[in-house]
């Protein structure tokens, strides 16, 4: 199942096999460009729950490859995209503004 996160950085939950706790839980990050990450250590939350705070640097579909005490278990894909910046307070009050002309009737006010 691909998960959708944005370009920078990300936090990246992981359960462990029957909910394992106190074990080594790693992994790798493939780019879009198929390029292997260092390898990567999760910190454990609790109750066979772990985390990593990851830096995704590229908009694309990354492959992250995880394990458990140096065995492989599982991977999963990323989708990485990019926010749209905040509009600015100036354009959303005209357009406020605009809307706010209408008519119940959906029509434009024409004295405005």
């Amino acid at each position: 199942m691909i998960e959708f996160y944005t370009t920078g950085k990300n936090r990246i939950i992981y359960k462990a096999e029957k909910f394992a706790t106190e074990i080594s839980v790693t992994a790798y990050f493939f780019d879009p460009s198929l390029n292997k990450s260092e390898c990567q250590e999760f910190e454990e939350i609790e109750m066979g729950l772990y985390y990593l705070d990851y830096d995704f640097l590229l908009e694309g579909v990354y492959i992250g490859l995880f394990s458990e005490n140096g065995a492989t278990k599982t991977f999963s894909t990323f989708r990485i995209i990019k926010l749209a910046k905040q509009a600015d307070l100036e354009s959303c009050t005209k357009i406020d503004n605009e809307l706010s002309k209408r008519h119940g009737d959906g029509k434009w006010d024409k004295k405005g």
